[in-house]
Order: C-alpha cells, then structure tokens, then sequence
C-alpha cells in the first residue's frame, strides 16, 4: 500500500502509521486527502477499491464524480462545499453509492472527515477516512421493506378485520388509524382521525368507558368485557348496542403506555337473540309449571335418560338420569311392551318422530301408582338418524279417575231413570211432569253439552296446539349446534313467541268466558256516551295507530251491568278496528234509538264500520267460539270476542246481530230490553 499523505523520515513514527494503516486496512477503512492546490484526490488502495479504479493513487476531482451514482451527485458535492465553507466545524459526512467504470459492483460508502483552516479562516487541508457499508445499507434497505411491508399487512388486517379496530393515542384518547367498522360503530362519519374520542362521542361523559381507558393507561393492564351495553348517538338518535370490549395497552422503548388499542366486535343481535332465548325458556319453563307438566329427554346411541324433577318425584328415582330399561321398569308390567313398540317407532323416520301415550308408572320407592300422558318428538340429524326423543309428561291419574266415576255414576243415573221410568208408568200425569221437567234438564244439559263440547274442542286442538309449537320449534333450537344463532333459529325462536302469545291469549279468553256465569252484576244505569268515551281513552293508542275516526252522539242512558256493557263495546269497536282494510283508515259511526217489538220496549244501537266486511251466510257462524273468518296470520285474536259480546246481550235479555259485505263493512245490531233493576245472572 502507498503512502502520499505520510512522507516523514522519522522511523518510529513510520512504524506507527503503518500499524495504524494496518488496523484501519484490517478494518476496512480507507484514508483519503483532497489536495486544495491541484484539485487532486489522494488517497489509498482501499478507497481506489470503492470506487473500483485502478492506477494512480492521485485522481483528479473531476474523475471521481464521474464514478458518484447520478441519484447521489448533489448531495456529495452540497456537503463538500459546505465543509470548505466551513459549515458545521468544517466537518464533511457523506453516505453515496460508487459505480464502477468498468461496470463492476455498486457499492454503498461512507466518506468522512474534516477540513483544516489557517488563523485567516482559509481551508488548507482536506481529508479523512471512507468505509464501505453496502451490506449495511442494503441490510437497512431490507428491513425498511419488510417493515414497510409488514405495516401494509397490518394496515390490511386492521381495515378488512370484521371487528372495529382503532388506537387511542396518548392520555388525551387521540383517534388514529381506525379501520371502517371502528369508523362505522362511531357513527359520527370519516372525520375522526387525529381527534380526542371524548369530543367525537360525548354521549360516552355519562358512560364507564373513558374512565376505564384511563385506568388500562395509568395501570398498563388490559381490560376485557363481553355483550357490554354502549349508548351511542348516530343521526341525532340514541341507540343501545353490545359489545365484545378488548383495551389493550401498547408500549414504548422505556415501558411507558403510548396507547391504547381498541378492538370492539358488536354482537347486539346474538345479544338480543340470547335475550329473546332466556325469555322463551322461561316462557316455557312458567308454561310447563303452571301446566304441571314432566318433561324427560331419551338418547337412543346410548340408551340413556334424563327426567326432570317432577318426573323424578313421580318415579320416586334420584340422580342425573338412568338407562331407558331401567325406566322400562318403572312401569305396570302390561304397559311395558306398547311403550317399547311406541319408542320404536318414534324413532323411524316414516313416523314423523311423533311419541303419544298414556300408560301408568309405579313410584319405586312408596309404590304408588299413576297414569300419565306422555308426548315427545324425535330430532333427527340430515342423514334421518335419531338425535334424542324430547318429551314432556303430564299426570292424568285424576282425570281417568273422573271419567271412571263418571261413567259409573251415568250407569247408576241410567240404571236409576229406568226405575223412576218404571214408576212413572204409574200414571200419565207424573209422567207428563217428570217428562217436562225432563225437557228442561234436557235443555240445560243440551246447552251445557254446548259449551263443553266448545270447550273440549279448545283443550284438544287450540290449548294444545301453541304447546306443541313449543316443544318442535325448541327440539329444533336445541338441535342447532353453532355459538350464534343462524337466521333459521331466529325464525323459529318468533315463531315460539307467536304460539306462546295466542295460547296465553286463548287461555285468557275462555277463562272470562267461562267464568262469566260465576258472577251477578247488578244492574244500574249506564250511560252509553261516557262508556264510549272511556273505551276511547283505553284504545288511544291503537286508534291512533290506525288514524281511525269514532262517531257517535246522544247515545242512550239505560238499565244494565255497566262492566258486561263496557266489555260488551270495547269487544265490538277492537274487533272494528281489527278487521279495517290496510289502506283505508276506519271510520266506525255508533247510532241508537228507542223501538217496540212485541209489546217490549227495547234500545237498539248499532255499530257500523268501513273494513274488510264479510259474507252475509256467515253472520251467525261470527258469534260461534273459536270461529275465524280469517287467517290468525293475517289477523290476530282468539275469536273469542264476539262469542262474549253474544253472551252479554244474552245475559241482558237480549239479542245481537250482524249483517256484513265483503269488501265494504259491517254492521252490528245490538238490542237491550228496558229492564227495572235486578242482578243479571
């Protein structure tokens, strides 16, 4: 190695420039000096080696800029001649890339040192040394890319993420790079970069959560909490959504908390589903108690039962369940085989999966015995393979005793008519007494036969229907295996809600209606006008809702049960207001006047709507329990209501008509006997 810079006779100091450039060559560093006279670069073979030039180790100034990369030429010559200027001390520091002029390797260096100046303030020398760090630089350049590259992928995962994303920078809560969910969840649109959350939500001053990211930022500790409740305020309106809440504090090179990151996942509908779930179990549940009702469960893969405690009780069993043998067991020995046969058959497809019987069971404990009702439905999976039976049961010891007494009280009343029958041969004048009093037993018993033959009809298909609603559409619930309710499972989950709300309906309505004859009503003057006027006041809502009109004016005082006739209107004008057309707002219009029919004076009122009307044949069908001239879809109800207002008139002493057209309304005829007072029965 040559050395222009150093020609000094002095030996020892010789020796210890060339140890020094030894240590400075084994370290990869090259010496160089700028000679300010000739414009000559002077330097060794390491920093010939940068440049990749071969020859003298003099180069003219010239020469060497033309071996500086284009990109980097500016900034080379700006810091030379900043140096010269004596900026910064006459300190020079450069970072460029060499181009080889044959074409050989790029490299990176690093060229720095100082420039020396006389007490005048003239430069007088120039030098320094250079270093190559391209594999430093491209090690750098490297992992800027991979850094740039890994932050694209974040920024990426943050915006496509399916929950809100967003940092909250600094004590203040700074919003930055939200993704749209955070963005959308907000509801205070795109412009909420670079601004305090506590500004850009105020409605969150009344609310835990900036009180809680003060905490996560003073404590450093994460926070978590699931289906939390969030008033946020989105167009002027305040709505309350559920949130899966994840605060988690980011930190700095010296452990400090900078920020927090908020991740937030709605989950208001599987909140509001699971809601609705735990509010039909417990439908179900208060439904089943007030019902009296068992419930059990078999698994056919492995034979296993499970009762409920009702159940246990009857079978005087304990524990969490037993084997559907040992069940078996618990039965009459007579009953024990059909039951087998109808389990099986339950469980074929062909069946529909459908289990209804009624056997005994034997307490294995006080050995008493019963007979229950027992009904279930199979769940089958996609390939027909049964699931589980689920069923419920009901103890009918009672009723199968009633009708066993009843039976044999009727043979002993027959075997007792017979006798009196035989007696009343005797003579044709008793018999014509006791026959007319047989007439009117008969009567009686025709009309109460009536009305348990009505009633025997709601406990077989209308009480029974919603409760078998109930028991499919929850073994179909049960059957869906996802953490989140699907759309399917939503569907039936309203639809149990519909069952549920018409069989609490149903039960209500044949409640008032059978209790009716329990109770005298005295009978006093009732003024019709202020009835009406209440009954407006209780319906506002719903007159309302259907922009209705009531007319009416000098409606009559009369004699009469004042809560019958206020039950008796209210009936009439819901069932008007029910059946008005879609589009056309009810108009209902009350008359009356005074009229004679045979030798009775009587008060006729009438009630005459616009809506949707019906056929004239089925003007007395209309008054019939239970009887619905139109889809329970459609219309909601328990047809019940015109069923009570025919028995209130009755109860009065008088009658109800209606007279209908499809399509353009319906009139009722209302006709009261102007009576003294007395209690109407």
């Amino acid at each position: 190695m040559s050395e222009p810079i150093l020609e000094n006779s002095n030996l020892p100091l010789r020796e210890d420039m060339e140890r020094l450039h030894f240590a400075m060559s084994a370290g990869g560093v090259g010496i160089w000096e700028y000679s300010l006279e000739t414009k000559e670069l002077v330097w060794d073979d390491r920093c010939r080696e940068l440049f990749g030039l071969a020859g003298d180790n003099k180069i003219p100034y010239e020469k060497i800029l033309q071996s500086i990369h284009p990109a980097d030429l500016d900034a080379v010559t700006t810091a030379i001649r900043d140096a010269l200027q004596g900026a910064d001390g006459g300190k020079y520091d450069a970072r460029f890339r060499t181009v080889a002029a044959n074409g050989g390797k790029l490299r990176w260096v690093h060229f720095s040192g100082q420039v020396y100046f006389d007490d005048n303030g003239k430069p007088v020398r120039f030098g320094g040394v250079a270093q190559d760090i391209t594999k430093y630089t491209e090690r750098l350049h490297h992992s800027e890319i991979a850094l740039q590259q890994s932050e694209a992928r974040f920024r990426t995962i943050i915006s496509s993420a399916p929950a809100g994303i967003g940092l909250f920078v600094g004590r203040e809560l700074v919003i930055e790079m939200p993704n749209q969910v955070f963005i959308d969840i907000v509801g205070k649109g795109q412009d909420i970069v670079g601004k305090r959350l506590a500004n850009v939500m105020p409605e969150l001053h009344n609310q835990p959560f900036l009180k809680i990211l003060d905490d996560v930022y003073t404590s450093g500790k994460m926070f978590q909490s699931f289906e939390t409740p969030a008033n946020i305020v989105k167009d002027g309106v305040e709505t309350t959504s559920y949130f899966n809440v994840t605060f988690s504090p980011l930190f700095d090179n010296e452990g400090k908390v900078y920020a927090i990151l908020d991740i937030s996942i709605d989950v208001t509908e599987f909140a509001k589903a699971r809601k609705k779930l735990e509010e039909a179990q417990n439908v179900l549940k208060d439904a089943l108690e007030l019902a009296k009702l068992a419930t059990w469960i078999i698994y056919p893969d492995t034979g296993h039962v499970e009762y409920s405690e009702r159940l246990k009780s009857w079978l005087g069993v304990d524990g969490p369940g037993r084997k559907i043998e040992m069940g078996l067991n618990a039965l009459p020995e007579h009953d024990r085989e059909h039951v087998r046969e109808g389990l099986e058959w339950a469980l074929k497809p062909e069946s529909g999966g459908v289990f209804d019987l009624e056997y005994g069971i034997i307490n294995q404990v006080t050995r008493r015995s019963r007979i229950i009702r027992s009904q279930g439905r199979t769940i089958f999976d996609k390939d027909n393979k049964p699931i589980k039976i689920i069923g419920v049961a009901q103890d009918v010891t009672e009723q199968r005793n009633t009708r066993l007494a009843l039976e044999h009280e009727v043979q002993q009343r027959t075997e007792e008519l017979d006798a009196a029958n035989e007696e009343l041969r005797v003579t044709n004048e008793e018999l014509q007494m006791i026959n007319g009093e047989l007439e009117k037993l008969n009567d009686q018993l025709e009309k109460s036969n009536e009305s348990l033959q009505q009633f025997a009809h709601v406990a077989s298909h209308d009480l029974k229907e919603p409760i078998r609603k109930i028991k499919t559409f929850l073994g179909l619930i049960e059957a869906d295996k996802e953490n989140v309710l699907s759309a399917k499972s939503k569907q039936l989950m309203e639809r149990v809600y519909a069952a549920s709300d018409r069989m609490f309906a149903m039960i209500n309505g044949v409640l008032t209606y059978s209790t009716m004859n329990a109770t005298a009503h005295k009978t006093v003057k009732v003024d019709l006008q202020k009835i009406i006027e209440q009954i407006q006041q209780d319906l506002e809502l719903l007159i309302n809702e259907k922009k209705a009109t009531i007319k009416y004016n000098d409606l009559p005082v009369f004699e009469g049960a004042e809560i019958l006739v206020y039950q008796l209107f209210l009936n009439l004008l819901i069932n008007s207001l029910k059946f008005s057309k879609t589009n056309i707002p009810p108009v209902i219009i009350l008359s009356s006047e005074n009229i004679e029919l045979d030798d009775k004076r009587f008060v006729q009122i009438k009630v005459a709507d616009n809506g949707v009307g019906f056929a004239l044949s089925q003007s007395e069908q209309i008054f019939n329990m239970f009887s619905r001239l139109h889809s329970k879809d459609k219309y909601e109800g328990t047809g019940l209501g015109l069923a009570l207002c025919k028995k209130i008139v009755s109860r009065h002493g008088g009658t109800i008509e209606a007279t209908g057209t499809p399509g353009q309304g319906a009139i009722f005829t209302i006709r009261l006997p102007l009576l003294q007072a007395h209690n109407v029965i």
